[in-house]
């Protein structure tokens, strides 16, 4: 954090080792945007019913449009990050974060290719759904198992066809358990 001059947070530059992070810039506000975003996946312990509370405590610069960029430590689902970027349209930059370098890979891969991570989700979808619920099980199961095996295959730095796989993975895994 910077320091505090006249009541001013002055910005300071801070260089972060930390691989499990990335930066989206907007080409245009989500506020724009003809449906709401909203996370792709729950996650536990997600902001999602606390935005209410939270932004009662955002800072007034925020609220006057004042700032222009937003630094989310802990995206999880996402839900703060959405509401902050389509409530704030002054916001310009977002830097989104996660220990979970495996969550990462799923923001990067959504901001280089969603169209491609949409289309594999739509034909995993259509595969689930024309097995019985036994076979549901099986399949999910064995698609947890190439998940697993298939880790040290991935490069999280730079982007492969390999992302869109993982990530549909990794948005597969919470939607199952929720069944």
């Amino acid at each position: 954090m910077g320091r505090v001059r006249g009541g001013r947070v002055l910005e300071k530059a801070i260089s972060y080792n930390f691989p499990m992070q990335t930066t989206f810039t907007l080409s245009a506000p989500l506020s724009l945007a003809t449906k709401s975003a909203k996370p792709f996946m729950k996650w536990v312990g997600g902001k999602g019913q606390l935005i209410g509370k939270l932004a009662n405590l955002f800072p007034p610069e925020m609220k006057a449009g004042k700032i222009k960029k937003y630094v989310e430590p802990f995206i999880g689902g996402g839900a703060l990050f959405f509401y902050i970027a389509q409530a704030y349209p002054s916001i310009e930059k977002f830097f989104i974060s996660d220990v979970n370098e495996e969550l990462i890979l799923a923001y990067r891969t959504i901001k280089r290719d969603v169209e491609s991570l949409i289309s594999s989700l739509v034909i995993l979808e259509t595969k689930y759904h024309a097995l019985s619920r036994d076979k549901q099980k099986d399949f999910f199961y064995q698609k947890r198992i190439e998940f697993n095996t298939k880790l040290t295959t991935i490069d999280f730095n730079k982007f492969q066809d390999n992302w869109i796989e993982r990530t549909v993975a990794i948005i597969l895994e919470p939607a199952h358990e929720a069944t």
